[in-house]
């Protein structure tokens, strides 16, 4: 029992080398049932290949077998052993293989070198055979040249071996009506399917068997529409070439409808790609800017927040330092003011305060106002006054009663601010600048 890719590989090798259905699996058996390989081994070698049997009924009947069919130049007695017809038989298969197995992949992986379909064609068929003008260049040029024009595109898939192959191209592709209906309205391109980019289009289209010829909805790679095929297996003759090419331009218009309808579809569908895309990468945009926007204004709130605790660490280091002077000058004021035998005559001031609070000291009358200002700051302070409440703004300054004078200048003294043997004093709130 063979499987169902076994059975597809022995109808292609049939429809390709023609020969019987017990060669084709002889061949194809032998080669481990690889397709290219059993086709070029065919037709390299030209010999029959030993079948898969049976053990025969006694050894002297198998010994009488020969490998080869009579008339071979090199036929010989087999062995009438297993071990000598296996040993024949890998002979002959590595002898009738090699160049056709090494030419075939050479033809098949480097194409370039066999020049272009129009040269291969004529080289098998001649100069002088008449034939369409087929499109030079690869397959994709001649769909797209196909598609800007408005034209149908014709493919022909050749295969030297295949048993049609001769009759299609010297009867059909030469017919001058076939050939003056494929120049004038459509783009025919040809390849070998023993090259790679026509054996790829074979096996886009399901090509089972040669030749093939097929007219194409040109679009893309991707999506080749069929519209009628033939060729396959001599079911085309010229007669029916023509009545493919000629039902197809009767179409034509409805085909040309189809293909301005896919461009414009495509157009389209590329401009709403466009649009989506722009509209994908103004989304990424905002979104960017959004961020750098929510990133800058939480930059600014941590540098507004720094800065304001940064102030208020400086404004209670400030209040620090200032609570340490006050004590330093308390200290010193004390200490001044109940030193004894001091013969310097003294001034009384009274310092009226801004919630109408009273406060009195003694003082040198060489003092100058900076002792004033330090006594007022600290007045609150000082044992005689502890419990009267008495508030000092942070910031204040003095000013005599009458004349009202500010008293500014922290060097004058007492005595030259004639506020000798006593003197009244005011001392008032200064604002904030911000305020």
């Amino acid at each position: 029992m063979v499987s169902g890719e076994q059975q597809e590989a022995l109808q292609q090798f049939q429809d390709i080398t023609t020969c019987d259905p017990g060669r084709a699996h002889q061949v194809l058996e032998a080669c481990g049932w690889n397709l290219e390989q059993a086709i070029q081994f065919h037709f390299a070698s030209h010999e029959e290949v030993p079948a898969a049997r049976p053990a025969p009924a006694s050894a002297s009947a198998s010994a009488q077998e020969p490998l080869l069919q009579p008339g071979h130049e090199t036929a010989m007695q087999v062995p009438g052993n297993v071990v000598g017809r296996a040993v024949m038989f890998l002979w002959s298969m590595v002898r009738n293989v090699a160049s056709g197995f090494f030419g075939f992949f050479g033809n098949f992986l480097f194409g370039g070198a066999r020049g272009s379909f129009t040269e291969q064609f004529e080289r098998t068929y001649g100069a002088d055979c008449p034939h369409p003008v087929f499109f030079e260049g690869p397959f994709n040029d001649a769909l797209k040249h196909a598609k800007d024009n408005l034209k149908l595109l014709v493919v022909y898939l050749h295969c030297d071996h295949a048993r049609d192959a001769p009759r299609f191209c010297r009867e059909v592709l030469a017919d001058e009506t076939v050939r003056a209906i494929l120049d004038r309205d459509f783009v025919f391109w040809g390849g070998d399917i023993f090259g790679m980019e026509a054996h790829r289009i074979s096996q886009l289209l399901g090509v089972r068997s040669y030749p093939f010829f097929a007219v194409i909805l040109p679009a893309s790679v991707e999506e080749l529409r069929l519209i009628a095929s033939g060729g396959q297996r001599g079911s085309s003759d010229t007669t029916q070439v023509v009545q493919i090419l000629t039902q197809c331009l009767d179409e034509m218009e409805g085909h040309r409808a189809e293909m301005a309808s896919r461009a414009t579809q495509h157009q389209v569908d590329r401009m709403l790609r466009e649009e989506q895309d722009r509209e994908y990468h103004e989304a990424l945009e905002a979104d960017r800017l959004k961020a750098e926007k929510g990133a800058e204004e939480a930059r600014k709130r941590q540098d507004a927040e720094a800065a304001a605790q940064a102030a208020r660490e400086a404004e209670a280091a400030k209040e620090r330092d200032e609570e340490k002077r006050k004590e330093r000058l308390l200290v010193d004021f004390q200490a001044s003011r109940y030193k004894s035998g001091d013969p310097e005559p003294r001034s009384r001031i009274l310092m009226r305060l801004p919630g109408g609070q009273r406060v009195e000291s003694s003082f040198r009358q060489s003092d100058t106002v900076q002792v004033l200002h330090d006594w007022a700051s600290i007045c609150a302070k000082l044992p005689e006054n502890e419990g009267k409440n008495f508030e000092v703004p942070p910031r204040f300054q003095l000013q005599t009663s009458y004349p009202k004078r500010e008293l500014s200048d922290t060097s004058k003294t007492l005595k030259e601010l004639d506020l000798v043997p006593d003197g009244t004093i005011l001392l008032t709130v200064v604002e904030d600048d911000d305020d």
